[in-house]
């Protein structure tokens, strides 16, 4: 029996509703926002991570401290993946035992879909979640402290979950001066016997110190 005209035309109404849907759910699947952690971090592996290691234990000028406020917005801005992991460290005198981050968080999006989104507003989003945040952090003021682990606080990053992706960078600002119980390189006449001294008393240590997949950037203050 052949199909009138009215119902081919409810036909292809209906094709066309159906077409409509799936494409609205395909959309909505797209642009839906990716679960994320409370540091605003993707679930699963970040494609890269940063650590930015802050050697600030004999206190530094005014003009220093905002140089390196600059570099390290700079680096992260233009150089530091969408979605890639942020670490903050500042040595200290609890850091020999409780190296901590002062601030953890992941790169967001600094623009996107006009369609979803206005680029103002994900541009603010960015500068609220992410960018003031690690400007705090580094604008802080940090106490003077009585030593300044940096070769040991450089050992113990190397081996932890913070360089473990498949891209990773780690940014220094030191003057990589060691003043530690293990090795205190302001009243050394010599360097190999401090550092002899310093490699024998980590000897035991369950895993060595390496740098895979890691760009390191130095700085010295």
């Amino acid at each position: 029996m052949a199909l009138s005209e009215k119902d081919r035309r409810g036909y292809t109404i209906i094709g066309v509703i159906v077409v409509v849907l799936v494409a609205l759910l395909i959309a909505s699947q797209q642009f839906k926002p990716a679960k994320r952690d409370a540091m605003g971090c993707l679930l699963g592996e970040a494609p890269s991570n940063t650590v930015i290691l802050l050697d600030q234990s004999e206190g530094v000028s005014k003009q220093t401290s905002r140089e390196i406020e600059r570099r390290v917005l700079k680096f992260v801005t233009e150089e530091v993946a969408t979605d890639g992991r942020v670490s903050l460290y500042a040595l200290s005198d609890g850091s020999s035992n409780a190296l901590l981050p002062l601030y953890e968080g992941c790169k967001p999006p600094s623009s996107g879909n006009d369609i979803t989104n206005s680029d103002k507003a994900i541009k603010a989003r960015f500068d609220r979640q992410f960018l003031d945040k690690l400007r705090s952090a580094l604008t802080r003021n940090y106490k003077d402290s009585t030593t300044s682990p940096i070769a040991q606080a450089i050992s113990d990053l190397s081996v932890s979950q913070d360089l473990r992706a498949g891209a990773n960078n780690l940014i220094i600002f030191s003057d990589l001066m060691e003043n530690s119980p293990a090795l205190n390189m302001y009243n050394c006449s010599a360097g190999q016997g401090p550092i002899k001294t310093y490699r024998s008393n980590n000897a035991g240590a369950i895993e060595r110190p390496s740098f895979s997949n890691v760009s390191v950037f130095v700085h010295i203050i």
